[in-house]
């Protein structure tokens, strides 16, 4: 996806657990920022992933995320998945990397997303 877009890890886990874990999955630095729990809102006994402290204009932002609090503030921007837990049949990613190769050539993707999202999951029949 970096050819397509600015690659930001945003992620409620503390900095000192999950930056490790982040250079093992990025080990050619594709990420060019990443953020932490310090880093999101606290609000309603939540961490929510505030998408405008990024600096970026929201038509051009998109969050793939398996919580819908941690998106609450921009949902239009949001794109759900799933939790993973060991299943290497799992596909998911493949729809999401599809869906975002399209979205890549939006003007504003806050017009597009919340079209192709139903019961907070990514319509099959959108794509």
């Amino acid at each position: 996806m970096s050819k397509h877009y600015e690659m930001v890890v945003f992620t409620a886990s503390l900095s000192k657990y999950a930056e490790p874990l982040v250079a093992q999955l990025d080990p050619e630095g594709h990420c060019v920022y990443k953020l932490f729990r310090e880093h999101c809102t606290f609000y309603n006994n939540a961490f929510v992933k505030d998408l405008t402290r990024l600096g970026r204009a929201m038509s051009d932002v998109i969050i793939v995320d398996n919580s819908p609090i941690a998106y609450m503030f921009q949902p239009e921007n949001a794109i759900p998945c799933t939790n993973w837990y060991d299943d290497m049949t799992d596909t998911e990613l493949d729809k999401i990397a599809t869906l975002l190769e399209k979205l890549a050539y939006e003007e504003d993707v806050t017009k597009i997303i919340p079209k192709l999202i139903v019961n907070n999951a990514v319509d099959d029949q959108a794509e």
